[in-house]
Formats: C-alpha cells, sequence, structure tokens
C-alpha cells in the first residue's frame, strides 16, 4: 500500500507539473497576443498623430488652387500641339486662405518638345487672401500625357514649401529643394 501512495503522489507531482507547464504556456501566448494588441494600437495611435500633423501642415496647401484654362477649353482634346489652332493657356493660381503664401511661382515642367524641362519664367512674391492670379502661358499645349505638365511652387505661413500641379495634385518639398 506504501507504494500505491508513492505512485498517486508521483502522479499528482507530474500532473501539478504539466497544469503549471501548460498554465506558462498559456500565460506566454496571452503575454505576446497583449503585446502584439499593444504594438498594434501605438502603431495605429503613431498612424493617426502622423495624419493629423500631415492634414495640420496640408490645412493652408490645400486652400490654394491651381489650374490651367485657355480661349477654347474644349481644344485640349482636340488641338494639335504646334500651329495657329492651339489656343493661348493661362495658368491660374487663387489663395483661398486667411493668411498670404509667398514665392508664388512655376517651376521647372516637363514639355516634350524640348526634350527635357522648361521654365515659365514669372513670379508672384505673395498671393493675399483672396487674392487669384492669372499668367498667360502662351501656345502651350496641354491635356493629355503629350502636353507640358506644369508645377507650380509656393510657401505657406508656416513655412511649408509645396509644389502643385495643374490638376491640383499637392505634394511637401523637402526643406532643400527650394531656397
Amino acid at each position: 500500500m506504501h507504494d500505491a501512495f508513492e505512485i498517486i503522489g508521483a502522479l499528482g507531482g507530474a500532473a501539478a507539473a504539466v497544469i503549471a507547464v501548460v498554465l506558462a504556456s498559456r500565460e506566454r501566448t496571452d503575454r505576446k497576443i497583449a503585446e502584439a494588441e499593444r504594438d498594434t494600437a501605438q502603431e495605429k495611435q503613431r498612424t493617426a498623430e502622423q495624419a493629423e500633423v500631415r492634414r495640420e501642415r496640408e490645412r493652408q496647401a490645400r486652400q490654394v488652387a491651381v489650374w490651367v484654362d485657355d480661349d477654347e477649353p474644349l481644344a485640349w482634346e482636340s488641338c494639335a500641339e504646334e500651329g495657329p489652332e492651339v489656343p493661348e493657356s493661362f495658368l491660374n493660381i487663387a489663395n483661398y486662405s486667411s493668411h498670404p503664401v509667398f514665392d508664388v511661382g512655376p517651376g521647372d515642367y516637363l514639355d516634350p518638345s524640348h526634350q527635357g524641362p522648361s521654365s515659365i519664367g514669372v513670379m508672384q512674391r505673395i498671393l493675399r487672401p483672396g487674392e487669384t492670379r492669372r499668367f498667360n502661358l502662351g501656345r502651350i499645349y496641354f491635356g493629355s500625357d503629350d502636353g507640358v505638365n506644369p508645377l507650380w511652387f509656393f510657401r505657406d505661413l508656416a513655412g511649408n514649401s509645396w509644389t502643385m500641379d495643374h490638376a491640383g495634385i499637392l505634394d511637401l518639398l523637402e526643406p532643400s529643394t527650394r531656397d
């Protein structure tokens, strides 16, 4: 009978050890899941904060509009690149924000007919709130992948430099890109 007690004790000890290992393993798994959930939540928070910083940074820049128009708006898709049927094009920039924007002007634009970047060559140092400026670009063909694609540069009140193309695509420039 003494042996039976030893066997029962050994089995009980073994069962307790197995239960301890299972509980420790489960605790470790639960801890890893909790850490992964915490990391995911922190990453979501970081992403949300970065998005909010970007939205705040873009707030004024999003209130600047750039668009191209010409004497005959339907001519964009139907006219030839060269010749008298190409209408004069105008590049417009408007500041709908409540603060001025600075160093407004076109940068280089891609012009396939010139095999590289060209420059329109006009500049507006300050564009006041509510002000719209219209620049005559002459007879430049827009409206297809073969046309020119101007970029406009401006600096907001916070000192951030931006580019916007004639389709309204806004990009923040690195500080060293435009001086």
